[in-house]
C-alpha cells in the first residue's frame, strides 16, 4: 500500500455516513484540499493546530468512494493523488423476512442493498451443534438485491453471519 501523506481518525473502527470524519495533514506544503464523491464537492472545515498541522473534518451523508486531492501551492497535485477511501451505511442492507422453517431442499434468504454502495458479500453459514462451515451461493438478482443460498444436509438451527465491505450486518 501507499503511503497517504494524512493520517485519518476515526469514532468508528471505519468511515460511516453521518458520522465525522477527521483527517490529521501533517505536510506543510499542501494548500489546497478537495473531498468528492461521484463529482459532488463536499465542505469540509480546517483547523491548525500548535504543532503545524491541520485537521480536517467532514461529515459524509452518502456511502461510497470519497476522493481526497491534494495540491500544493502552486496547484500541482500531490504525488499519489487522489486518494481513494470507501464510506459506509452500516443501515442501507436489510434481510428481507423470510420463513424461519424453511425445507431442506430450498434455504434462502433475500439480501436488500440499497444505498450502502459498492462492494462484496461474506457470508458464512454454521450448524449450531457441529461447528462445521455449510457451503452457500450467492446470486445476483437485481442491482440491489441478492439471493444467499445453502442446502443443508440435516434438518436443524443454523448459525448465519453476513458482512458487507467487511463490515457485519448488524443482527446476524
Amino acid at each position: 500500500p501507499r503511503p497517504y501523506p494524512f493520517k485519518v481518525i476515526l469514532k468508528n473502527s471505519y468511515p460511516i455516513i453521518n458520522d465525522d470524519i477527521h483527517f490529521l495533514l501533517n505536510q506543510p506544503h499542501i494548500a489546497y484540499v478537495h473531498i468528492t464523491i461521484n463529482g459532488i464537492q463536499i465542505p469540509l472545515l480546517a483547523t491548525r493546530r500548535h504543532d503545524n498541522t491541520f485537521l480536517l473534518k467532514f461529515r459524509p451523508i452518502l456511502a461510497g468512494d470519497y476522493s481526497i486531492i491534494l495540491k500544493d501551492y502552486i496547484g500541482q497535485l500531490i504525488l499519489g493523488c487522489p486518494y481513494n477511501f470507501p464510506v459506509y451505511n452500516p443501515n442501507g442492507i436489510h434481510i428481507e423476512s423470510f420463513n424461519h422453517l424453511q425445507p431442506i431442499n430450498d434455504c434462502h434468504f433475500i439480501c436488500n442493498i440499497d444505498n450502502s454502495g459498492q462492494g462484496k458479500f461474506f457470508v458464512m453459514i454454521y450448524d449450531q451443534l457441529k461447528p462445521i462451515k455449510i457451503p452457500c451461493q450467492i446470486q445476483t438478482l437485481s442491482k440491489n438485491r441478492i439471493r444467499i443460498s445453502f442446502l443443508p444436509n440435516k434438518i436443524g438451527t443454523y448459525k448465519i453471519y453476513i458482512a458487507y465491505r467487511n463490515i457485519p450486518i448488524n443482527g446476524k
